[in-house]
Order: structure tokens, then C-alpha cells, then sequence
């Protein structure tokens, strides 16, 4: 279950573990300026060219422009934005490397500058670079926790290492003797809060990297930053937890990025003129954030779906004015509203991102398959089945899901991939362990033909498993 209780689990594990040592925290000065960054009190940079004279005595001092970096190439996310910040990241190196006090705090912050690095590199589609940079960073940490043993942010990041090394060896398990081994991670020692402000990010963080493609997610009721919101807020978006997302926005709404997603959520569940509403807001931010495009995208659905496309060629012009990012949305949107898409299936398809099965399956009823062309004729059946799957009907799920995969109906295809997936689940739950494996093994091969690896990824961890 994707649970993200880290208030909970700290005072759990705090109350288990003895503390032979004093606790080590920021500097008030570092704590001060790292909450205002994390809860975008300071403005966010769109260049990192003003910034690169700034030089550091000790190393606890780089913490918070190391941090910034990676916040702002997450929020701005352009290729511009994310070149400049690798830039600044490497002469940080530089300045840390001429501080000659090896100490926990030089090693934690040397640790974060590779972790940055993994993931501007990654960001950048380096992904060789990335991968050696993820290698050091787990041999860095493994060096550092033999030397101080009892330095708490050593442990928090660790532990965040040791998922992603899990996850990458579910995918493949040879990737195990290509990476150093998992590492030894004191649980009481990882929720020790060393910053009020950014170990409760990192605890989120931990917790969402362990969920994997569960769908059940329970949220704390206060949120110690913007930034650990913001991380929440897109999960449960991902999750289709829209009514969840609403009733935190509703409550709290500061920052950047709370516009769009409260526009999406509303999107998901029908409310279509307060949904344009909030993306044309987020378009009107003054600053180049991520979702612009994705905020298109969603002026595009409405009209598709309320106006049958009449604006959609204007809207398919305006998505220029906006940058490309790096964020999976506006990647997306640029594919998407070039589609020919059908106002009772997308319809269905929205209902179905916030979880709302059984409405979706009642637009369906609108949709007559017969005469229409094969895009749409696979999208419904799937679109069907999926509702039917999630509802536990398994035999209608089934039935749908094999017209979905009929030799008729294209093979490159996204459906076909995620139906034969979703069959092997049904298949599962029904204790028909080869039929599963068969069914696995389809996906597979499906999703490489369709380019999804995402897909490809799930039913090899599947396939794996059994």
C-alpha cells in the first residue's frame, strides 16, 4: 500500500532506537533558508548564470543552492534551465573538493551533489552517465556510513538508494552484479529529523519510491513544506486520487504548481468549466513552470469533449508559445493533441484517471463499436474492459480484453500491452498461475512493440514474481 505517514513512522521507529550520541542538525541559518526554499519563499531562479560566483567556506553552506538546483530543474525543466544547473553542480564540486576536512557533513553534502548529478544526467537522457553516477553515489554512501556510523542523513539518503536498487533489479535481476550491494540502513538512526524542513521531503520521497503501481494512498493532514506537498499532491494525481487532491488544495493552495493540479483533478471528474478555469490561471503565471503545455493539453479535452474539437486547431497553435520541458505531462500533451481523440471515450478515459469505474462504464453505454474505425473500436473495448477489471468483473474484463487483443485490431498498439497485463492480474487473482505467466509474457512483447517500457517493466517484475 502507498502510505505516506511519515509523521507516524518516525515517532515509531524514534521511540525504539537509544541515542548514544547527540543529534546532529542544520545550522539555524541553513534550516531558515532551506524551509524558504522548500516552500518557494525565495524566487525561483530561471538562470543559474547570476548565482555561479557564490564561494563556501564549510560545506553544510552549499546545501542550499545544492538544493535549489534541483528544485528549480524540476520546476522550470527546461533544457536550458537543467544544462545551466548541471553546469553549477560540477563547479560546486569544485568548491567542495578544495575544503580538505573530510567530515559526516563534507561526505553528506558530497553525496548530494552525485545524487544531483544522477539526476540532471538522467534528465538530459545521459543515461550512462547517470547510471556510473548512481553507482558512486551508493559506493559514497557505503564509505561514509563506515566512517560515521551514527551521522542521521546518512541513513535517510540511503535508504532511498537501497529502493531504487531494488526496483532496478526487479526489472532485471543482473543488474545485481553490475551495482555495489544493498546498504546496511539503521531504521531508527534514517527518521531522525536532522531538518525540520527537508527530512519529512526525504521521508515522502522514501515512502513513494517503495509504493510502486499501488493504487490505495493515504496522506498526512499537515505537509512540513510546499515542495513535500507538491511531491504528495502529483502522486495522488498519479494514483487517481483526484477527490483527495481537491480537498488538500482546497485548504492549502500557495503553491506554483497548485493551479494545474487542481485544474487536472477537476478535469478527472467532470467539472469541466472549473477545470479550464484553473489552467488558464497556471498559464498566466508569469514564470516558464512545467504543465504549461499539459495545461493546453487540458483546454484541449474540455473542448473535444463540451465543443466536439472546434478550437483545437488554435489550441494545437498556442502550445507553442510554451517551452518543452522535461516533465512526463507536457511530453505527453505535445503527442496527445495531435490525436483524434472521441469525446465519449475520452470522456470514459478522464472518469477512469480518478478512479470513477463505474461512471465510466456508463458513458460507454453511449458508444456503439460497430462501423467505426479500429482506433476507436480497440479503445473501447479496452476502455470497457479496464472499467470492468477494476470493478472485479473478471469474466466480462476477460471477455473484453480478448477483442482488445484479437489479430484483427492493430498489435502496436498501448492497449493491447496494458490489456494482456491486466489479464495476468485477472489471472492471478483467479489462482491460474500459467495462464498468467502466458499472459505476462504477451505484454511483454506487446509493449515492445508499442515503445512502452513502462509497461514492459511492470510485466517482466510480474513475470519475475511468479
Amino acid at each position: 500500500m502507498f502510505v505516506i505517514q511519515c509523521r507516524a513512522l518516525t515517532l515509531s521507529a524514534q521511540a525504539t532506537v537509544k541515542k548514544t550520541t547527540v543529534q546532529w542538525k542544520y545550522p539555524p541559518e541553513i534550516e531558515q533558508r532551506v524551509s524558504r526554499i522548500l516552500n518557494f519563499e525565495e524566487p525561483v531562479p530561471i538562470s543559474f548564470s547570476n548565482i555561479s560566483a557564490n564561494k563556501y567556506v564549510k560545506p553544510v553552506d552549499i546545501i542550499p543552492e545544492s538544493l535549489q538546483l534541483v528544485l528549480t530543474s524540476f520546476l522550470i525543466g527546461t533544457k536550458e534551465i537543467i544544462q545551466q544547473a548541471d553546469k553549477r553542480n560540477e563547479e560546486l564540486f569544485s568548491q567542495l573538493e578544495s575544503i580538505r576536512n573530510r567530515s559526516a557533513e563534507w561526505y553528506f553534502v558530497y553525496i548530494r551533489l552525485l545524487m544531483n548529478r544522477t539526476i540532471l544526467k538522467a534528465s538530459q537522457e545521459s543515461y550512462f552517465q547517470s547510471v556510473y553516477s548512481f553507482y558512486k553515489t551508493v559506493t559514497a554512501i557505503s564509505e561514509a556510513i563506515e566512517k560515521f556510523p551514527s551521522f542521521a542523513p546518512l541513513h535517510t539518503i540511503g535508504k532511498i538508494n537501497n529502493q531504487i536498487y531494488g526496483l532496478l533489479t526487479d526489472f532485471d535481476p543482473k543488474i545485481r552484479y553490475l551495482l555495489p550491494s544493498p546498504l546496511s540502513i539503521d531504521e531508527g538512526l534514517r527518521v531522525q529529523y536532522w531538518s525540520t524542513a527537508e527530512t519529512p521531503l526525504w521521508l515522502s520521497i522514501s515512502l513513494m519510491v517503495s509504493s510502486g503501481n499501488n493504487d490505495t494512498v493515504n496522506i498526512p493532514t499537515t505537509y512540513a513544506s510546499q515542495a513535500e506537498k507538491v511531491l504528495v499532491v502529483s502522486a495522488l494525481l498519479s494514483n487517481k486520487n483526484s477527490e483527495t487532491v481537491l480537498s488538500i488544495l482546497a485548504r492549502d493552495g500557495n503553491s506554483p504548481m497548485d493551479f494545474f493540479y487542481k485544474g487536472w483533478a477537476l478535469l478527472t471528474i467532470g467539472k469541466y468549466s472549473e477545470a479550464e478555469r484553473e489552467f488558464k490561471n497556471h498559464l498566466s503565471l508569469s514564470k516558464p513552470y512545467i504543465h504549461k503545455r499539459a495545461a493546453i493539453l487540458g483546454l484541449y479535452y474540455i473542448d473535444v469533449i463540451a465543443n466536439n474539437g472546434a478550437n483545437c486547431k488554435a489550441l494545437l497553435e498556442s502550445m507553442e508559445n510554451y517551452p518543452s520541458t522535461i516533465a512526463y505531462r507536457d511530453q505527453v500533451a505535445q503527442r496527445e493533441i495531435q490525436k483524434e481523440h472521441h469525446p465519449i471515450l475520452l470522456k470514459a478515459r478522464l472518469l477512469s484517471d480518478a478512479n470513477q469505474w463505474g461512471k465510466a462504464l456508463e458513458v460507454l453505454q453511449a458508444f456503439n463499436p460497430d462501423g467505426v474505425p479500429a482506433n476507436f473500436k480497440i479503445e473501447f473495448y479496452y476502455r470497457q474492459g479496464r472499467s470492468q477489471f477494476f470493478l472485479k468483473k473478471y469474466n466480462e474484463a476477460l471477455a473484453a480484453y480478448s477483442t482488445v487483443l484479437s489479430p484483427k485490431l492493430p498489435d502496436v498498439s498501448y492497449f493491447k500491452a496494458q490489456a494482456a497485463f491486466d489479464r495476468g492480474k485477472i489471472y492471478e487473482e483467479l489462482r491460474q498461475r500459467e495462464k498468467a505467466k502466458a499472459a505476462y509474457s504477451q505484454s511483454i512483447e506487446l509493449a515492445k512493440k508499442s515503445k512502452r517500457p513502462d509497461i514492459e517493466r511492470s510485466a517482466r517484475i510480474a513475470l519475475n514474481r511468479l
